[in-house]
């Protein structure tokens, strides 16, 4: 119980830290907020007790100075359970991952990021009740910014590792995102 409460404690300190440095960071960039959708696939221990699931959520993101952004996720995704089992898994949580966008002369983008944050998992089987926990998570990932008429798209695959007590549960995350 200590060990996750310091988690908490060092999760909630690296949140404040970075928002507190994002505020104070060039005022002059802009910031955008963003809605993104997709498909989730749970790997490893989760791939075994979970199906391929879908995943939404919503972002804001600003300047850090000249090369790179904070962004601020918070998504939900749902999965269900193995054949034979009437039941799911949803995860809700939040990370806030800094965001290194790539030069190029390309309409397309590139942009890599990592993160970390909180996320909720609770699986719940028909019959047997619920069980949830909160715990730290990261995340890795790329992405590509894009126009498409006169909106501002993305897409981008993460890997998610949320540390749970004794065990971490991985997926990775493949969305369309709109900008606005």
């Amino acid at each position: 119980m200590l060990v996750r409460s310091i988690r908490g404690l060092v999760a909630a300190t690296l949140l404040v830290a970075v928002a507190a440095t994002a505020s104070q960071a060039q005022m002059a960039k802009t910031s955008h907020f963003g809605l993104s959708g997709g498909i989730s696939a749970p790997m490893g221990d989760f791939g075994d007790a979970a199906d391929l699931g879908f995943i939404v959520g919503g972002q804001w993101s600003t300047g850090l100075g000249e090369k790179l952004n904070l962004r601020i996720n918070v998504d939900l995704s749902r999965y269900g359970l193995p054949s034979g089992v009437d039941g799911n898994w949803m995860l809700i949580g939040g990370i806030a991952n800094i965001v290194y966008p790539i030069a190029t002369e390309s309409g397309l983008k590139p942009y890599v990021l990592g993160g970390l944050g909180m996320i909720n998992s609770k699986a719940t089987i028909t019959g047997f009740g619920d069980a949830s926990s909160t715990d730290l998570a990261f995340n890795g990932g790329i992405g590509f910014d894009f126009t498409m008429g006169s909106r501002s798209w993305f897409t981008e695959v993460k890997y998610v590792s949320i540390q749970a007590d004794g065990a971490s549960v991985n997926y990775v995350p493949v969305v369309l995102g709109i900008k606005f």
